[in-house]
């Protein structure tokens, strides 16, 4: 029976765990294993995922299970972050699965009483997770080592570098996967023209699209600001597919016909009024709408009252 994309993910964790190695050493047999396509993009999102979050999972986990986590087997510590990891950040992957998989793992590596600790634990997660206190403000370094999982000698340093909210702002940068990035061979076109056809080859019928502008960023990701009806902006955080000449695909957070502010996006906090400025060819609050490679958007000049 082949293996799934879940249990190559917890091979290659707990064997960069057990022998000090990074993780490209599992992705290198990752990509000699002939599987689906998606199963292999599956694997590997799991394994950067668990790895990019891995100090804040470890910090909930810490807080549900009763044993210290460094006393568990390997694969057993894996496979609780994998659960969490589906469970935290992976919004299409529900709940229910993220739990029944990873105890399908606790399984197949370990006895009964392992997988009903996996299992508690998990749905403990789910059920508590969000109530869990985070390191006070007050201690800015633990604070955001947690938030962001990075080391919490790294959050240091960079607050007495940079003070905290820019370090904030880096963090969360940091924790943004890299976006495919494609070297054109000038020789044979120019990059305007091989992004003109690359847009073209890659519309969707229901794509929508939005001023670049229109992005920003803060410690939780990307966003774009959402104009209500009452014309008062609302963060909504949004996933991004591919750019091309000043626009970009929205995967999700946005609706055709969502209202948004496509220019001066940094004078806008939430519940701001947004006035719309006098639209021209390219600048106008943004509506989306979807249907070939962009959504027109009515602009705001992003001035909030």
């Amino acid at each position: 029976m082949p293996k799934t994309s879940r249990q190559i993910a917890l091979e290659i964790l707990s064997q960069a765990e057990r022998e000090g190695v990074l993780a490209e050493k599992g992705f290198a047999r990752l990509n000699a294993l002939t599987l689906e396509p998606k199963e292999k993009a599956l694997a590997a999102e799991l394994v950067k995922g668990t790895l990019r979050w891995r100090g804040r999972i470890d910090y909930l986990l810490s807080h549900l299970s009763r044993r210290p986590l460094a006393s568990l087997p390997v694969y057993l510590r894996n496979t609780l972050r994998l659960g969490a990891y589906q469970i935290l950040f992976l919004d299409r992957v529900p709940h229910w699965a993220a739990v029944d998989e990873s105890v399908k793992l606790a399984r197949r590596h370990g006895h009964e009483g392992q997988v009903k600790y996996v299992n508690a634990v998990l749905r403990n997660l789910i059920r508590t997770g969000d109530q869990i206190p985070l390191p006070d403000p007050s201690r800015p370094a633990a604070h955001l080592a947690v938030v962001h999982a990075f080391p919490e000698w790294l959050a240091s340093r960079w607050i007495k570098r940079f003070g905290a909210p820019e370090a904030a702002r880096l963090m969360a940068s940091c924790n943004i996967p890299a976006p495919l990035t494609l070297r054109v061979n000038r020789l044979k076109i120019s990059p305007e023209r091989f992004m003109t056809i690359l847009a073209e080859v890659t519309r969707r019928e229901d794509a929508l699209v939005v001023p670049e502008s229109a992005l920003a960023l803060d410690r939780e990701g990307m966003f774009v600001w959402r104009v209500g009806s009452d014309d008062t902006a609302e963060r909504v955080s949004v996933e991004t597919g591919y750019r091309a000449q000043g626009r970009v695909e929205i995967a999700g957070g946005l609706e055709p016909g969502d209202r948004i502010v496509a220019a001066g996006t940094n004078k806008v906090r939430a519940g701001s009024v947004v006035r719309a400025a006098a639209p021209t060819s390219d600048a106008g609050p943004a509506r989306a709408t979807g249907g070939a490679s962009r959504a027109d958007a009515s602009e705001g000049d992003g001035e909030g009252s």
